[in-house]
């Protein structure tokens, strides 16, 4: 006869915790988005100085559309984690 024992308590349906990877997520100065071609959008965590030929996606503050020159030069500065 088999028995079965409770080990861990479950999580609650419906009930989200926080992973370690949403913890660095949050750390970071932006996270990117996609890349389409050579152009790069980017979710900002924090207010930062943009590169002069950036463009705000519509309707957002947070996400920006920069080139692939400008994103190589502000990523050297900032810290960032693909959110993919």
């Amino acid at each position: 006869m088999a028995t079965m024992e409770l080990i861990k308590k479950e999580t609650k349906r419906g009930e989200y915790k926080a992973t370690s990877l949403d913890n660095q997520k949050k750390d970071v100065d932006f996270l990117l988005e996609s890349i389409d071609g050579k152009y790069y959008t980017i979710w900002m965590n924090r207010t930062l100085e943009l590169p002069k030929k950036s463009e705000h996606e519509e309707g957002s503050k947070s996400a920006v559309i920069i080139g692939e020159r400008a994103f190589n030069a502000f990523a050297k500065n900032h810290t960032w984690l693909p959110n993919f």
